[in-house]
Order: C-alpha cells, then sequence, then structure tokens
C-alpha cells in the first residue's frame, strides 16, 4: 500500500509475522517503485535477523533494536513537533503583523479621507472669512461716512446757533 502524507509518501508492506516495513519518499515516487523499496527492506531485515522469521518475538537483540528505534522515533517527532511549534509561532506573528498592516492601511485610509474632509473645510473658513473681511470694510467705511454726516450736521447747528447769536 501507498499512502499519501503531508511529509512525502509512505509505503508501507506488513508480512505473514505482522512485521510492518515502511519507507517515506517523494510524493512523486511511483508505487511500484516503493513496493520494490520496501520489500528490499523486507529481506534484508530478515538477512540481518533470520531467525525472527520463525518466531519473532524470540530475540532479545530485536527488543533492544526496539528500543533503540524508538528511541529515534521519539528523538525525531520531538525534533519535528519543535519545528512545527515554531512554524505555529511564526505563522501567528506573520497573521498578527499582517493584522496590525491591515488595520493600519485602513486608519490611514479614514485619516486621508478625514484629511481631505478637513482640506474641504478649510476652503470654506477660508472664503467665509473673506468675504467677513470684505462686509467688515464696507461696514466700517458706511459708519465712517455716517459719523462725518453727524459731525457736519452737529457743526452746522452750532454754526446757526451761534450766527442767530451774533446778529442778536
Amino acid at each position: 500500500n501507498s499512502v499519501n502524507t503531508k511529509y512525502g509518501k509512505a509505503h508501507i508492506l506488513q508480512d505473514a509475522n505482522g512485521f510492518i516495513f515502511l519507507t517515506l519518499t517523494q510524493t512523486n515516487f511511483t508505487e511500484e517503485s516503493g513496493y520494490l523499496m520496501v520489500e528490499e527492506l523486507r529481506q534484508e531485515f530478515f538477512q540481518i535477523y533470520p531467525e525472527l522469521s520463525k518466531n519473532p518475538l524470540s530475540n532479545p537483540q530485536f527488543s533492544n533494536d526496539k528500543k533503540y528505534l524508538q528511541e529515534i522515533c521519539n528523538k525525531y517527532n520531538a525534533v519535528a513537533d519543535q519545528k512545527e511549534g515554531k512554524l505555529m509561532e511564526a505563522k501567528q506573528k506573520i497573521a498578527g503583523t499582517a493584522s496590525a498592516m491591515k488595520s493600519n492601511v485602513i486608519n490611514m485610509m479614514v485619516n486621508q479621507d478625514e484629511a481631505k474632509d478637513l482640506d474641504v473645510r478649510s476652503a470654506q473658513f477660508s472664503s467665509q472669512a473673506s468675504e467677513f473681511n470684505q462686509n467688515a470694510v464696507l461696514l466700517a467705511s458706511e459708519y465712517r461716512w455716517r459719523q462725518i454726516r453727524f459731525f457736519i450736521i452737529i457743526g452746522c447747528i452750532v454754526s446757526a446757533i451761534l450766527l442767530s447769536l451774533i446778529h442778536i
């Protein structure tokens, strides 16, 4: 049997004694080549441990090898878990950074809209201030002429009173 995993393609063979032989290859490795590799691995194993082909649990060396293989598997599982943990940590940092960047971009766009609104309001205030200044100049001019007319009228009245007093 062959199974695709996230680490590659696993080729598995179980013999009559219950031994399971497994190889892990790249995903583009053919099933036939994987089966041949597993079969070769099985044959080499039984050449090294011929007594296991008859009674697999009788060899004490096999239990030592089993412990050794277990230690190796645990070691590489720990390394894989550590790498996966670092990968997850990096992904979380990237996600956090992306989220912060997205938030910053949104805030920047909002600030640009507010700046445009402030520019429009500033232009409106500027035109209103200019109009107010023009109206203030006209109003000051009008009151100046009223004041001049008032003094002319007062001057005429005082002159008339003085002339009438002089003629009496």
